[in-house]
C-alpha cells in the first residue's frame, strides 16, 4: 500500500491532465524501481520471448498536435509509422546503413527533433540523444511539482518524444539547479569540469557513434550557460573518448577507447534562421521534407513527439508544411577533406563507408586473420545483396515477397558470425592472430541480425501483447511492492502458415514464476483468413530486497547539482537527525563541501583524485573508415 507520503509525492509530481479527455501520466512511474500495476506493451518478436526487464511503462500519450488526424496512442504500442509495411520500410533503412550518429544537449526540449527524426527514421542511422541533465530547474506549466519531481516528469515526456524522433536515450549525473549565466558557474555547481565530462566519454565508448553533435555552439550565442557548457564538452569529449588515459577506470571496467570521425556544432546562425551566411556553416539539411513511409515531414513529426512535453508548454506546438532548415559546422574531423569546392557537405556522413562490408575495412587484422575477414566481407556483400532485394519487394508493396531475401541474409549473417568466433577460438594466442577482428565486429553483426529478425517479423505479421495485472481490487494509480503477486498475459499472434511456438517467461534471477494456462487460439482477419495464436498466463512474484532503494533522479538534498545524495547521506549519517533539517549547521556545511564529494560507483564511477590529463602519445584506436 502507498503511504501518505508517497501519496502527496504522487500528487505534486503527476498533476492532472490540462484537458479532460487526455489521461494523465500513471503515478506507478514515480518510483521507476517499481513495477506498475497495469501495463501494456506490443512488440514483433521472432522468439516471442517475454523479457519482463524490458516492459518499462512510460504512461500514455496526448494526442499528436503537428497533424489534426493523428490520434493518441498508448505509449507502449507501437505508432503506426512502426507497423506494417511502413515499419518493414523503415527497417529495412537500418539494414541499408551502419552509421551512427550522438547528438547532445543540455535539457530535455533542446533537442533538434527534426534532425534527429531526419537521421534516425528517414535515414536509418542508429541515432542517440544525450541529455545531459533532465530539466529539473524549469517550470512546469501542468502543476505544483518542482525540482526532483519535474526531473522525473520530464524525463517521461522526453522518452514519450524519443518514441516519435526513433531515438535511444541518455543521461548524466548532472542537474538542471536553474539559469546560469556562464559556464563557468555551471562547471562550478556541476563539481567540477570533469564530472559531466566522464558521463559522455562514457557514453561515446559505449555507443561508439561515427558521427558526434553538439546542438550549441559553445558561444555567448548559446545563452544559458548549461547549452554554452554542453558544446563546450563535446567538443572535449570527441576526443578524450579516444584516450586511454582520460577516465582510465573505465577502461579498467571493460570500456574500449573510442574516436569518433567527425564533430559538428549548431546554433551557428541563429535558432529558427532559415538562411546562413555561407563561412558559417557545412551541412545544411532540410527537416521540412515529406516522408512518404510516415505521412508527414520530419519536422511535424518530431512536432508530434515534442507535443508530448506539455510542462514545457510544447503540447499545442504545430509546424506547417514547408523548408525547415538546420544549419551545422564541421569543427573536428580525423578525416581527409570531406567538403567540396565551396567548403560544404551533402550529410553528416560524408566521407564515412556506412555500407555493411564497410565493417571490415577499420579492423585491423594480422597475417592469420586477413583471409577470414575477406571472407566476411564477401559475405556480407551477400547479405547487402539480399537485404536491397527485400527493399526491392517492400516498395512494390509486398511485404510477404520480402521475407525469402531476409531470411536468406539472416542465415548468411549468422553463418559470418559463426565463422568469426570459431576460427577466434581456433587461433586464441598464436602469433598474428588480432582478437579486435572478433571484438570490434560481433557486436555491430548482432545488431544487424538483430534488425533483420525484426524486419522478418514485420513482413510475416508475428506480434507479441503483454499485460500485467494485479490480482485483487487495486487502485489504478497503486503501485505493485517488492514480494506482491501478479500476473502476466501474453497474447501471441502469427499468420496461420507459420510454425507453432510457445511462449518462454524470462524474468531476473530471484524472481519466481509458475504458468497457470496456455491455450492456443484462432481468429479471423482481413478476408476471413485465420490467425495462429497462443494465450499464456503466469504468476510471478517480485523478491523483497535485502535494502530499500531509491531512484537514481532523487536527491538526498536538493540544492545539490548532481545525483550524488548516496555520498551526502553517508556523510552525515553520524549526525542527529536535526541536524539534516532545512537550515541546520549540517546543511550548511554539505553546501560548502558539495563540490568535493564523489559520486557512487554507479551509473558512472569518478574519482576526483583520479584526475587525468589529455596525453598528447596516446594510440588513437582504429575506427571503421581508418
Amino acid at each position: 500500500m502507498q503511504t501518505a507520503e508517497a501519496r502527496k509525492l504522487i500528487s505534486d509530481v503527476i498533476p492532472k491532465p490540462a484537458r479532460a479527455e487526455e489521461p494523465a501520466v500513471p503515478s506507478h512511474q514515480v518510483k521507476s524501481q517499481l513495477l506498475p500495476t497495469q501495463r501494456r506493451t506490443k512488440r514483433f518478436l521472432g522468439n516471442a520471448a517475454v523479457l519482463l526487464l524490458t516492459t518499462t511503462c512510460l504512461g500514455q500519450n496526448p494526442p499528436s498536435t503537428a497533424n489534426a488526424e493523428t490520434h493518441a496512442t498508448p505509449y507502449l504500442d507501437p505508432l503506426p509509422q512502426d507497423t506494417g509495411l511502413a515499419g518493414l520500410k523503415q527497417q529495412l533503412r537500418k539494414l541499408q546503413t551502419t552509421g551512427r550518429l550522438m547528438m547532445v544537449v543540455a535539457h530535455p526540449d533542446d533537442e533538434d527533433g527534426g534532425t534527429l527524426t531526419l537521421e534516425a527514421r528517414g535515414k536509418g542511422v542508429q541515432t542517440l540523444l544525450l541529455t545531459l541533465t533532465r530539466g529539473e530547474g524549469g517550470q512546469n506549466e501542468l502543476g505544483t511539482g518542482l525540482f526532483d519531481k519535474l526531473g522525473i516528469l520530464r524525463t517521461l515526456e522526453l522518452l514519450a518524444s524519443d518514441k516519435y524522433y526513433g531515438v535511444e536515450q541518455r543521461f548524466t549525473r548532472v542537474v538542471d539547479f536553474g539559469y546560469s549565466k556562464t559556464p563557468e558557474e555551471t562547471f562550478q555547481k556541476w563539481g567540477g569540469h570533469d564530472v559531466p565530462l566522464a558521463d559522455m566519454v562514457r557514453v561515446i565508448r559505449t555507443f561508439r557513434p561515427d558521427v558526434l553533435v553538439a546542438r550549441f555552439s559553445g558561444t555567448e550565442n548559446d545563452g544559458h550557460g548549461h547549452h554554452q557548457a554542453s558544446a563546450i564538452l563535446t567538443r572535449e569529449a570527441f576526443r578524450a573518448a579516444a584516450d586511454s588515459n582520460r577516465f582510465p577506470e573505465q577502461i579498467k571496467e571493460g570500456l574500449r577507447p573510442w574516436q569518433a570521425e567527425k564533430l559538428y556544432i549548431g546554433n551557428v546562425c541563429g535558432f529558427f534562421s532559415s538562411t546562413c551566411a555561407d563561412e558559417n556553416w557545412t551541412v545544411k539539411l532540410d527537416r521540412g521534407v515529406v516522408d512518404p513511409v510516415l505521412g508527414m515531414s520530419y519536422a511535424q513529426m518530431a512536432a508530434d513527439g515534442l507535443a508530448h512535453q506539455r510542462s514545457q508548454g510544447h503540447g499545442e506546438y504545430k509546424v506547417p508544411p514547408g523548408p525547415r532548415i538546420s544549419f551545422y559546422k564541421l569543427v573536428d574531423s580525423v578525416l581527409p577533406n570531406t567538403k567540396d569546392a565551396s567548403g560544404h557537405e551533402k550529410d553528416f556522413f560524408d566521407g564515412i563507408d556506412t555500407s555493411l562490408p564497410g565493417l571490415t575495412k577499420g579492423v585491423r587484422a594480422g597475417l592469420a586473420d586477413r583471409q577470414s575477414l575477406q571472407s566476411a566481407h564477401d559475405q556480407l556483400e551477400n547479405v547487402k545483396d539480399k537485404v536491397a532485394q527485400a527493399v526491392l519487394a517492400a516498395e512494390h508493396g509486398h511485404a510477404a515477397a520480402a521475407i525469402p531475401a531476409l531470411v536468406a541474409a539472416k542465415q548468411t549473417l549468422t553463418n559470418v558470425m559463426s565463422g568469426l568466433l570459431g576460427r577466434d577460438a581456433a587461433l586464441s594466442g598464436m602469433i598474428g592472430h588480432s582478437p579486435e577482428i572478433t571484438s570490434a565486429l560481433i557486436p555491430e553483426l548482432k545488431l544487424k541480425d538483430a534488425e533483420i529478425g525484426e524486419a522478418i517479423d514485420l513482413a510475416s505479421g508475428v506480434s507479441l501483447e503483454l499485460i500485467l495485472d494485479s490480482p485483487g481490487e487495486v487502485r489504478s494509480d497503486s503501485v505493485l511492492v517488492p514480494g506482491q503477486t501478479f500476473r502476466a498475459t501474453a497474447k501471441f499472434t502469427a499468420p496461420p502458415d507459420a510454425k507453432e511456438r510457445d511462449i518462454i517467461l524470462d524474468h531476473p534471477t530471484g524472481w519466481k514464476s509458475k504458468r497457470v494456462t496456455s491455450q492456443r487460439t484462432s481468429s479471423s482477419t482481413g478476408r476471413a483468413r485465420k490467425a495462429l495464436g497462443r494465450i499464456g498466463t503466469a504468476q510471478i512474484r517480485k523478491p523483497t530486497p535485502s535494502a530499500r532503494s531509491t531512484p537514481r533522479m532523487m536527491r538526498r538534498f536538493p540544492f545539490h547539482a548532481l545525483h550524488c545524495w548516496h555520498m551526502v547521506f553517508t556523510r552525515f549519517k553520524n549526525r542527529p537527525r536535526d541536524s539534516m533539517s532545512s537550515g541546520s549547521k549540517g546543511m550548511r556545511a554539505a553546501t560548502a563541501s558539495a563540490p568535493s564529494l564523489s559520486c557512487p560507483p554507479s551509473p558512472s564511477p569518478w574519482n576526483p583524485a583520479n584526475k587525468s590529463s589529455p596525453s598528447p602519445t596516446a594510440k588513437k584506436p582504429q575506427s571503421k573508415s581508418a
